[in-house]
């Protein structure tokens, strides 16, 4: 099977070495020359491609899809066979937009669960993959040449319903984060032991596992670095003012600026 990969970062970047180690022939293209492998009409022209390209959001909170719609732009214009699979975290709503964009190419989304410390294992065992669009058939097949769990779930939902996995994933991951630091902050003003205290809570179930911490990677409480933050102003500008995520944002800027400040 012939992989495209469009956006070479860390999504990117996984994706490329997981397929390639699998044996599968496999092109990337990047907007940066010194991270590019190959020409985009040529990536472009794969049996399947995988767009992993940045969706930065504005100080309004906007999102900018800019580039996923300069890739299909030209995939159309080439009038491109493959199928293209879009897997930057998006708004809700954007898979189904893209398709009436472009009735000519094979659209769909799939939500990535990669940490950037630990890219390539994260894609080559995925805790499941998740998928809505066009021709759900090949994009599972072309995930199964590459995962080494290959029982892993694969799971077919409606465009929107894919798109929204992810926001669930990290707006969750946000509150219990942000949740977590407050609470570890009344264990320290009370002289408790919040490691032992979370390793009790732990044993009645509903707490899970993850972003139980006082503080993340970056020594810092709260929820920090890029790409939750971000997800989480996407998610609250969908779901307007007053949401609890954008309740949950500002007390989560407020929380780190005050410790980075030595102010906490």
């Amino acid at each position: 099977m012939r992989i495209g990969i469009i956006g070479m970062g860390v999504v990117g970047g996984a994706m490329y070495r997981g397929f390639a180690n699998a044996g599968c022939e496999v092109r990337g293209h990047d907007a940066d020359p010194a991270c590019s492998r190959d020409g985009l009409d040529e990536t472009l022209a794969q049996d399947v491609v995988l767009i992993a390209v940045p969706t930065p959001v504005d100080a309004a909170n906007r999102c900018d899809l800019s580039a996923i719609h300069a890739v299909l732009e030209r995939a159309a214009a080439l009038n491109a066979p493959g199928l293209f699979v879009v897997r930057s975290t998006i708004p809700v709503g954007t898979t189904r937009a893209l398709m009436g964009l472009h009735p000519n190419l094979r659209i769909g989304h799939s939500p990535e669960f990669l940490r950037s410390a630990t890219a390539d294992a994260d894609f080559l065992n995925p805790p499941m993959t998740v998928y809505g669009g066009a021709d759900a058939a090949t994009y599972f097949a072309a995930i199964r040449r590459a995962c080494k769990t290959i029982e892993h779930k694969c799971i077919e939902l409606a465009p929107g319903e894919a798109e929204l996995v992810k926001l669930l994933l990290n707006g969750f991951a946000a509150v219990k984060a942000v949740f977590s630091s407050e609470m570890a902050r009344l264990a320290r003003e009370s002289g408790a032991d919040w490691d032992k205290v979370v390793a009790a809570a732990k044993l009645e179930g509903r707490l899970g596992e993850g972003y139980l911490s006082a503080a993340g990677p970056d020594g810092l409480p709260g929820a920090g670095g890029h790409c939750l933050p971000k997800d989480c102003r996407m998610l609250a500008s969908q779901l307007g003012p007053g949401s609890l995520i954008e309740a949950v944002l500002e007390i989560n800027a407020k929380l780190r600026g005050e410790i980075a400040t030595g102010r906490g």
